[in-house]
């Protein structure tokens, strides 16, 4: 008979003076994230152009350096976003970051930020009409 050391239960003490594994439940925070440190606070005030990580080396994945907002649109503008995150994508030379349906809401909300001064009227048809006057939008009604 070979002498085999004794099998451990569950609950029992772990080989090796190790702490036994517990469960752990990390704190459910809703709504915006508090500070950690590892990020500085956005001022929506602020003029200046935001660090969009052009040369500098990220320690956590580009979307967790995002705050997370939503956003309901129509039918038409889901399936053309589409279409044109494929159509981009595809013209690419150097597939260095992936090219998502966030990535081109992002520069349509950087772009509406930068033309903010053109916004006048009371309902969404007149503040489109009223930014997109003079930007050719593709459709012919």
């Amino acid at each position: 008979m070979s002498s085999k050391p004794a099998r451990q239960r569950p609950g029992g003490a772990s080989p090796l003076g190790r702490k036994p594994l517990a469960p752990e439940v990390e704190q459910l925070h809703v709504g915006r994230p508090a500070n950690t440190g590892t990020r500085e606070p956005v001022n929506p005030a602020s003029t200046e152009p935001a660090n969009h990580g052009i040369g500098e080396s990220r320690t956590e994945p580009r979307y967790a350096q995002y705050v997370r907002k939503e956003a309901r649109v129509r039918d038409d503008q889901a399936a053309a976003l589409v279409v044109l995150r494929k159509k981009v994508a595809g013209q690419r030379t150097a597939k260095v970051e992936p090219i998502t349906d966030n990535v081109l809401i992002r520069l349509a909300i950087d772009l509406l930020l930068a033309n903010s001064g053109r916004l006048r009227g009371d309902t969404e048809d007149e503040l489109r009409a009223a930014l997109l006057g003079s930007v050719d939008t593709g459709t012919t009604d």
